[in-house]
């Protein structure tokens, strides 16, 4: 029987740079819920889904560099003329 080594998987460090949120508004009759994740730096994908009764449909778009703000994300025009669609 062969002898092995036994070895440790180390675990990644977190990184700080990455970030997550999300949050939601009431438009008209729909409920509007917007999320993001990335790396600062690297990009980042904002989601949109919009809710209205019993259905909901999303979509999404990617940004690079810099983390936008909240506001910013609310602006960028192709998730503006996919919520208009529904609102």
């Amino acid at each position: 029987m062969a002898k092995g080594k036994i070895g440790f998987v180390q675990e990644a460090p977190v990184d700080k740079l990455r970030v997550k949120d999300s949050w939601e508004k009431k438009i008209v009759n729909v409920t509007v819920v917007y999320s993001t994740e990335g790396v600062v730096g690297s990009g980042h994908i904002h989601n949109v889904e919009c809710r209205r009764g019993n259905t909901a449909t999303a979509t999404s778009t990617q940004t690079s560099g810099r983390r936008l703000t909240r506001q910013e994300i609310e602006q960028l025009p192709r998730l503006v003329e996919w919520i208009a669609q529904y609102t």
